[in-house]
């Protein structure tokens, strides 16, 4: 569910994911590199919660969709509890 749609957009990340988690959220799925910066102190303070910084460029939706559905089939999403996951690995996703 996109943080907007729950009324979060005005949420700094650490903020964000505390209220993620008290919804009932495991983790966050983001683009905002920020939240790598964030991440150290916002697993300290929520152990159990998942951070994925999906790592693809940007690009137009239809573009950006697809790209993901294909970074997804190559390596699949796991996040981990407790951890930030840089998704998928830079190698990972040149596509030709």
């Amino acid at each position: 569910m996109p943080a907007t749609l729950e009324g979060w957009s005005e949420l700094s990340n650490g903020r964000l994911a505390k209220a993620a988690m008290i919804a009932g959220y495991d983790g966050i799925i983001t683009r905002d590199v920020r939240m790598h910066l964030d991440a150290a102190h916002v697993l300290k303070d929520l152990p159990k919660f998942a951070i994925v910084i999906v790592q693809l460029a940007q690009a137009k939706k239809a573009v950006y969709l697809a790209a993901f559905e294909e970074a997804l089939r190559r390596t699949p999403l796991v996040p981990q509890p407790g951890q930030v996951l840089l998704w998928p690995k830079v190698e990972d996703h040149t596509f030709k």
